[in-house]
């Protein structure tokens, strides 16, 4: 067996779980209470979540969704072709359902594994981190469910806050119905129309200025953030003018030992290894005013 973190003297539950491609695991809650310092904020950034690119930070830092899922559609297509060939209750059609159950854990693995790396990147690097409201339910309903599963945003966002709970630092979210996108980054007025997803970027008809929709959306996300900053103390969800009402923050339980998820799987697949080295070359933010 492989013991990923020695768990401490007051255990709670233990959790035995089997993964579909017949891998054990036991996960060990440990209680313990350890104050979380909080941390003058210092550098700020504004992070906008997207699909063609899954990071966007105000400073012009753009990191390309990976897309593990859509990038091993025909090896998980030509799994599950063969396992529907096999005959119910046979041998064959057993060894075929570990085929295909290793396949989709090893396109996990590899999303596991590039979104660790980068949330861990951007915490440990920026003290205050700014990111939008989303609803994750609600665009996993649309025609384009498919590609939100694959591009895990809400993982992204619980990793970023955890993270940056156990470290001290703050993550500030701005309310959904905030116009991140359409109000202008230089002279704060709005588009008069919503922007299509096609539309990559737009022309303030006031400044003249020609923005690209997705570092427009961060920057305007970051100024909002500092905003709530300075209002409300860095309480991690803030309420504006848009808002309609929705606040929520929990509490985090450590857990220890062996994990039944992939986070803790060797990285032996092609996972995009350097994740977080994409914000080596980035220019950092200003100060928090």
């Amino acid at each position: 067996a492989r013991i990923s973190r020695h768990p401490g003297s007051d255990l709670g539950s233990a959790t035995v779980s089997c993964t579909p491609d017949g891998r054990w695991f036991i996960s060990i809650n440990e209680r313990f209470d350890a104050p979380f310092p909080q941390k003058a904020p210092r550098t700020v950034v504004g992070i906008d979540v997207g699909l063609a690119n899954l990071v966007v930070c105000d400073s012009g830092l753009k990191v390309t969704a990976p897309r593990f899922a859509r990038r091993s559609s025909r090896a998980l297509a030509r799994a599950q072709r063969r396992y529907s060939r096999t005959q119910p209750r046979s041998h064959r059609r057993e060894q075929a359902r570990h085929r295909l159950a290793r396949q989709h854990q090893r396109v996990a693995a590899r999303r596991h594994d590039f979104l660790h790396k980068l949330t861990t990147a951007i915490v440990d690097r920026y003290d205050v981190i700014v990111v939008e409201d989303i609803t994750i339910a609600a665009l996993a309903r649309t025609k384009l469910g498919k590609s939100f599963g694959d591009a895990a945003l809400g993982e992204l966002l619980h990793q970023l806050r955890y993270k940056a709970l156990w470290q001290g630092k703050h993550v500030v979210t701005v309310d959904r119905f905030f116009p991140s996108t359409r109000l202008c980054s230089l002279c704060a007025e709005s588009s008069p129309a919503p922007l299509p997803l096609s539309t990559r970027q737009w022309r303030c008809g006031s400044c003249g200025h020609t923005h690209d929709r997705d570092l427009n959306a961060a920057r305007n996300i970051r100024r909002e953030g500092e905003r709530l900053l300075r209002d409300r103390g860095a309480h991690g969800h803030a309420q504006g003018p848009w808002s309609r009402g929705k606040t929520a923050t929990s509490g985090m339980r450590r857990r220890s030992g062996n994990r039944n998820d992939a986070t803790r799987m060797p990285n032996r697949f092609d996972s995009g290894a350097a994740a977080g080295d994409h914000l080596a070359g980035a220019d950092r933010p200003g100060q928090a005013q």
